[in-house]
């Protein structure tokens, strides 16, 4: 029987919710808050491919070959798990739209334009400290798939 272990994306949840509390209580002029900012958009990043790659692994009971799910694009491990009911709609609509803008921001050459697409993710995550509860959702929405879960 596989087991899909979740450890890692617990302390990827904890480091990005200490990381936002101590961005929250920095000044925004000082050098820490521009590092505590990077940590919540490296540590949203590090969460959503390790969503992905579990969620592959709930995957993996649906289909005839577990090569199968490896050839699956990212957007649409997302959309075969709300396909299965492993995800909500909202949930998967939200990690692809943060995808997306994770994405637009590598694609910008200006050092400019890039800080700017990157304060605008920073903005979705500041504003809506959810994407949190989003996180956790998903762990938690893994940890109810037929696969058993370590943590």
């Amino acid at each position: 029987m596989n087991t899909i272990d979740t450890a890692y994306l617990e302390r990827c949840i904890h480091t990005l919710e200490r990381a936002y509390m101590l961005l929250q209580e920095t000044n925004p002029l000082e050098i820490d808050y521009d590092m505590y900012r990077s940590a919540c958009v490296k540590e949203f990043e590090i969460i959503l491919e390790q969503c992905g790659k579990l969620l592959r692994k709930c995957l993996k009971p649906y289909f005839h070959s577990s090569q199968a799910v490896d050839k699956l694009y990212f957007k649409d491990v997302f959309r075969q798990a709300v396909l299965r009911s492993i995800i909500s709609l909202d949930l998967c609509e939200r990690f692809l739209e943060y995808r997306d803008n994770r994405l637009a921001t590598l694609k910008i050459s200006s050092k400019k334009q890039r800080k700017s697409a990157q304060e605008g993710i920073y903005t979705n995550l500041h504003a809506e400290p959810s994407i949190l509860c989003k996180a956790r959702d998903c762990n938690l929405t893994l940890s109810l798939c037929d696969v058993p879960l370590l943590s």
